[in-house]
């Protein structure tokens, strides 16, 4: 009986959590250091393709933020789409200190 007990609570627990996650719809416009997802996909890629190796090290030691195509797409977008009835200034130092360093890790793939 316990053994029902605690399966169903964490189902519910489980279920309720998920919800909370997948509700969330904010975007993160300050990534201060490359993502550990496009890290991954870098690795990933790396093991594929290791005479890049070089070529990759190289890049990751410039001052760019590596975002993966999840992550730089949405920012993108709101950079594009910007509403100019909000802060412009916000905006533009936005731009200027963040934006201009992301780096969409699928244009590197694709050199």
């Amino acid at each position: 009986m316990r053994i029902l007990v605690f399966f169903i609570s964490f189902f519910v627990f489980e279920i309720c959590y998920s919800q909370k996650i997948s509700t969330t719809n904010s975007l993160q416009l300050i990534y201060p250091k490359t993502t550990i997802e496009a890290k991954k996909e870098i690795n990933n890629y790396l093991l594929l393709n290791p005479q890049k190796k070089e070529y990759f090290k190289s890049i990751l030691d410039s001052n760019y933020i590596f975002l993966n195509k999840k992550q730089y797409l949405p920012i993108k977008n709101y950079v594009e789409n910007y509403n100019s009835n909000d802060n412009i200034k916000e905006f533009l130092d936005f731009k200027n200190k963040w934006f201009i360093r992301y780096y969409n890790i699928e244009n590197i793939f694709n050199l």
